[in-house]
Formats: C-alpha cells, sequence, structure tokens
C-alpha cells in the first residue's frame, strides 16, 4: 500500500419548507437507492426515557459479548448517563493513554482490529458515545458535535484521563476529537483523525439520509424501509475492502440499531449541523503532533478534504491509503496500527 505526502507543513496563510404530498413522493423515488443507510439505526419503536439498566437493554447477543470480554465496563456519570467503554490494561503503567472514539452509527467495538494490534504497553480505551453501542440514549441529550466533545471531557475525567491523551477518533469522531483539541489542548500528547468530519456536508448515503431525515416524513420513512439486507448493503458501500464487513460485524450492527432510543438518537444526530464552517477556520490553531489517516476511495468524505487538515494544522502528518475506504482502520488493520504505533513511537521520542 502506497503511502503519499508523509509529511506536509503548510504556513498559514433554512429552515426547509414545507413539502407536499408530490415532493415527498419525488425524494422518496431519488433517495431510495440510498436509504438503505437508515437500518444501521433502526428497528426500535421505543423512546429513550433515561438510563435503563444495561443487562434489561441489551440484546442477548450484544449482553453475551460483553460477559465475555474482560475489558468491559460501565460508569455513571454525574449527569447520570451509564456509559459503557473498555480498557486495557497496559504491561507499562507509564505507557500513553490513546482514547478511541467512534464514528456515527457505530460502537467502540468498531475499533477492535486496532486493539488486537496495538502494543501492549499502551493503554488504550474506547467508549460507546451517547446512542450509541451499549452506552444509553437519553432524550435530553441533543447529538451535536459540541455535545459529543463536552461528553468526552465529562468522561475522560471520570474515568481519570486527565492529561497526556493520545486521542483518536474516526469519521464523526474525528470531528469530535478535533472539536475537543481546540478545547482542551492542554489534557492531549496527539491527535489522531481517521478520515474526519467537519469540513464538509455528509456525503455519500449518509449525507443523503441526513437531508430526507430534515424533511416531513423523512423519519418515518426511513424506520418503514429498513431491513438487515440494506443495514449490510449500506455498510459494505462506504469500504472498498469488503472484507472488513464480516457476518459478525452486521449482526452486532443490527442488534444495536434495535436498541431502545438508537433511531431517535440517529435522527436528532443527523439533524444537527455536520459542517462547520466558523471551527474549519480555527484548526490552525491546533498546535498538537497530529496523524491523518485517509482512504483514497472514501465515499462519505472525499480524500480532498485531507488537505485542508494537512494544510491548517502545522505539526499534521498525512497518510492516504489506496485501495482503501472510508474505514482504514477496518479495512486495513495491520498497516493502520503499525503506522499508529510509529506516531506514538515518535511522541515517546520527542519527550525524552
Amino acid at each position: 500500500m502506497e503511502k503519499l505526502d508523509r509529511e506536509r507543513r503548510a504556513q498559514k496563510g433554512g429552515r426547509p419548507g414545507a413539502w407536499g404530498l408530490a415532493g415527498v413522493a419525488t425524494a422518496v423515488a431519488a433517495l431510495m437507492p440510498l436509504i438503505f443507510v437508515a437500518a444501521l439505526h433502526l428497528g426500535t419503536r421505543t423512546m429513550a426515557t433515561g438510563n435503563n439498566d444495561e443487562e434489561e437493554t441489551m440484546s442477548v447477543g450484544a449482553l453475551a459479548e460483553v460477559r465475555e470480554s474482560a475489558l468491559s465496563k460501565f460508569v455513571t456519570l454525574k449527569n447520570g448517563l451509564k456509559v459503557h467503554y473498555q480498557e486495557s490494561a497496559p504491561s507499562n503503567p507509564a505507557g500513553p493513554a490513546l482514547l478511541l472514539v467512534h464514528g456515527g452509527s457505530m460502537s467502540l467495538f468498531s475499533w477492535e482490529p486496532w486493539v488486537q494490534r496495538l502494543d501492549e504497553s499502551m493503554h488504550v480505551v474506547s467508549v460507546d458515545l451517547p446512542g450509541h453501542g451499549l452506552t444509553g440514549a437519553p432524550v435530553d441529550f441533543d447529538y451535536s458535535i459540541a455535545a459529543f466533545a463536552d461528553f468526552i471531557d465529562l468522561f475522560t475525567r471520570t474515568i481519570g484521563l486527565n492529561k497526556g491523551v493520545i486521542l483518536a477518533g474516526h469519521s464523526m469522531g474525528g470531528h469530535i476529537a478535533w472539536r475537543f483539541a481546540l478545547a482542551h489542548r492542554e489534557r492531549l500528547a496527539g491527535l489522531v483523525l481517521i478520515s474526519p468530519g467537519g469540513t464538509t456536508e455528509l456525503g455519500g448515503p449518509q449525507g443523503r439520509s441526513a437531508q430526507l431525515v430534515r424533511k416531513p416524513g423523512g423519519a418515518l420513512l426511513l424506520r418503514m424501509l429498513f431491513s438487515r439486507d440494506r443495514m449490510a448493503e449500506g455498510l459494505k458501500t462506504v469500504v472498498s475492502n469488503k472484507s472488513a464487513i464480516t457476518p459478525g460485524v452486521i449482526e452486532r450492527q443490527w442488534e444495536f440499531s434495535r436498541r431502545p432510543g438508537a433511531f431517535e438518537a440517529m435522527v436528532a444526530r443527523l439533524r444537527s449541523p455536520s459542517f462547520e464552517p466558523a471551527m474549519v477556520a480555527r484548526l490552525n490553531e491546533i498546535s498538537l503532533p497530529t496523524l491523518v489517516m485517509w482512504g483514497r476511495d472514501d465515499v462519505v468524505f472525499p480524500v480532498s478534504e485531507s488537505a485542508k487538515f494537512a494544510e491548517a494544522i502545522l505539526s499534521a502528518k498525512l497518510i492516504i491509503y489506496d485501495q482503501c475506504g472510508h474505514w482504514p482502520a477496518q479495512e486495513f488493520p495491520d498497516q493502520t496500527a503499525a503506522d499508529l504505533e510509529d506516531f506514538v513511537a515518535s511522541l515517546r521520542s520527542s519527550r525524552s
């Protein structure tokens, strides 16, 4: 796999209208081939009412998986939200702490390929964001990027990750990560952005789903049209390496899509702005050592967006992966994990 642009440095240099029935019908016809993205989120008919006991709201398969994992933990934040996360026990307690933040509609389990490959001396923590995975979906959470960044702040302080953290985020998680870095530079040692959002509107099927749920009746259409097959099709659409979408990945996503509040959380998230021009203008304020990873064939956030990060963040190192879609860490786990470990090693050497 070719690595390009090993280290790029640059100097700083409405509200939608109401639709009639005909308009809704036209939109449905146009969006039908891509509406399968809804299946990442659908299945429940019950609104979330807060933080139910996690064992009462897990599916049988998901509960069994968590019970079998020695890494899974739950913590209740001071706002009452019960959060699911996983944490490795490093062989070297002084090793760096790496916090992994997943993308929209995914869960901490999407990081398994990396967790299995990373240096055992690294302290690795991954977390299910509100409305995702096995974390609760509170009805009073606004599911904006700013709110997710505040959640990361509260979560990390609660479990004692206060300083020297390497923050890694994928897709929406990458957007959350760089927003967090702007607000809490002093708490981080490094930043890893994997196909991050925030610099442009959502593309691909996710973008069209976001457009639909902002129209009258759009959320109901998404709820009506979901199926397991559409979910699998949606997952495979955003990757180039189809082998990354295993039957186990599909089954887990299907189960998570049916948890109480998952659909409502998805709609709220898609209705929140994904493109923040005012915040993008502040990217050049990030002075942290930063690794940017991008798939050349990304259909959600095109690889051309990578230049915005490489040029604005003077310390950024950009790696582009050929024959790779929106999920570099899942599509090419060996190469991306090795690149991450090289980045972490460079941080260690710079501090010694």
